[in-house]
């Protein structure tokens, strides 16, 4: 039985990178760090059959005083939360909530 690999996390990033890469997915891309690798070869495969579109831009919208609308774009949700979230809490703050 195989103890797996040893990979420094430069090589590992690397391999996340180029993967995702070579399955139509933007190099702006970028995920949720928490998951490590685990969750690449299953973006990979979303992105190579098109499930999600691994070259969409979100963008988001002030819909309410205290409301926005976040678009995806049919891509990958982190990009599109941490735009979100980059505008909620000024927002919430502002707002009061």
């Amino acid at each position: 039985m195989s103890d797996g690999v040893r990979l420094s996390l430069d090589a590992a990033e690397l391999l996340a990178f180029e993967a995702l890469q070579a399955n139509r997915t933007s190099p702006e891309a970028d995920g949720q760090g928490g998951h490590g690798l685990s969750r690449v070869p299953s973006y990979a495969a979303q992105a190579r059959s098109g499930k999600v579109d691994g070259f969409a831009v979100p963008w988001v919208e002030q819909i309410a005083p205290a409301a926005l609308r976040v678009d995806a774009g049919l891509g990958f949700a982190y990009p599109a939360i941490a735009l979100a979230l980059d505008r909620l809490v000024p927002l919430a703050r502002s707002s009061g909530i």
